[in-house]
C-alpha cells in the first residue's frame, strides 16, 4: 500500500468542506437547468456519475450566473458565499500538464501559449495514485479552483493516453523551472 503524501492533498476537513459546496452547486445547477434528468430529485453527496457531474460542471463554467443564482436562494455564510464568488470569479479551465510532484503538491502546467505552473493540491485522492510518476507530464483537462488560500481542482479530469518523448518532456520540464 502506498503511503500518500497529506501536505499534498487538502485536509479531510477541507475536502468534506469543499465537496459540500461543490455538490451543492452541481445540484442546484441541475435542478434549475434539467441538464441530467435521472438525478433530479437526488443528493449528489450520495454519489454522482462523473460523467453526469461533467455535463453540469461545463455549463456552469459557460454561465456563471447560476452562481450568483445558488448564492442568492441559499443561506450561506460570508466564508462560503466568497468561496463560491471565487469559483465563479477566479476559475481556470483548461488543459494542464502534471509535471511532477511536490511534497505540498503536484505542479500543473498549464498547455497552450502562454505557459504557467501552479501548485495544486489534490482533493480526496493523491495525484500519484491516479497518475503515476512515470507517466509524467501528463496531459489532463480540468478546471483549477481557488479554495481556503490554496488551488485545488473540480475533481474532474479529462485525459488521453499520449505518451511524450523525451524532448517534449524535457522542453514541458524546463518550462517549470
Amino acid at each position: 500500500m502506498k503511503n500518500t503524501n497529506q501536505e499534498s492533498q487538502l485536509t479531510s476537513e477541507q475536502v468534506v468542506h469543499f465537496y459540500q459546496l461543490w455538490f451543492g452547486v452541481l445540484q442546484f445547477a441541475n435542478e434549475e437547468q434539467k441538464l441530467v434528468p435521472s438525478m433530479l430529485g437526488k443528493n449528489f453527496s450520495d454519489g454522482v456519475d462523473t460523467g453526469d457531474a461533467g455535463k453540469i460542471a461545463w455549463y456552469l463554467w459557460k454561465h456563471p450566473q447560476v452562481f450568483n443564482n445558488y448564492i442568492k436562494k441559499y443561506d450561506l455564510s460570508n466564508e462560503e458565499a466568497t468561496i463560491i464568488k471565487a469559483w465563479r470569479d477566479n476559475h481556470f479551465k483548461g488543459k494542464f500538464y502534471i509535471v511532477r510532484y511536490l511534497k505540498n503538491g503536484a505542479v500543473f502546467l498549464s498547455a497552450g501559449k502562454e505557459e504557467k505552473p501552479y501548485l495544486i493540491k489534490g482533493l480526496a485522492s493523491d495525484f500519484e495514485e491516479m497518475w503515476p510518476r512515470q507517466v509524467l507530464p501528463f496531459l489532463v483537462e480540468t478546471v483549477l479552483l481557488p479554495f481556503e488560500g490554496v488551488i485545488t481542482t473540480c475533481g474532474l479530469y479529462y485525459s488521453s493516453n499520449i505518451m511524450f518523448g523525451r524532448g517534449i518532456t524535457r522542453d514541458i520540464r524546463e518550462s517549470c523551472q
